[in-house]
């Protein structure tokens, strides 16, 4: 996995396309979209208005597609970073379940002192509260993956 290799991947900043959608492309590709779009955007809406009124219902409408994308990307980024954190603290909390288990494999607790005993329950502590945490980064990750809006 990345984090064992010291970095992120440019392989972690992807995700599996959905069918009609940004997801899978890369995040410099969605940014320089997204960046495009802006750009077009406020072209389109600097631009003297000229014409029937029709004319400018349409420029509106094509304003709020450009907008509505812009705002599919910006959730799309915020789904790829949410979904690369979640993978790392996945990582260090079996990391972390792993060492725990290591230290005691050996010692049976009656032999443990008082100190050792305390410690153990601090770490055990810990070790719940990142693995609720990890659980909550995942809910965050569902509703936003739920909220995302879906453009045609």
């Amino acid at each position: 996995a990345a984090h064992e290799k010291g970095g992120l991947q440019p392989s972690a900043w992807t995700c599996r396309p959905r069918a009609g959608s940004t997801e899978g492309l890369p995040l410099h590709v969605l940014l320089l979209r997204r960046m495009a779009m802006q750009a077009a955007l406020a072209t389109e809406t600097s631009a003297a208005r000229v014409g029937a009124q029709d004319e400018d219902e349409e420029e509106d409408l094509e304003a709020l597609a450009l907008q509505a994308e812009i705002k599919t990307i910006e959730m799309d980024c915020a789904i790829m970073d949410l979904r690369r954190d979640l993978e790392m603290q996945e990582a260090l909390v079996a990391d972390w379940s792993e060492s725990s288990k290591a230290l005691r494999e050996g010692v049976l607790p009656h032999e443990w002192t008082g100190e050792e005993k305390r410690e153990d329950r601090k770490m055990q502590g810990g070790l719940r509260e990142a693995q609720e945490h990890v659980a909550e980064l995942r809910e965050r990750l569902q509703r936003l993956e739920a909220a995302r809006p879906h453009v045609s």
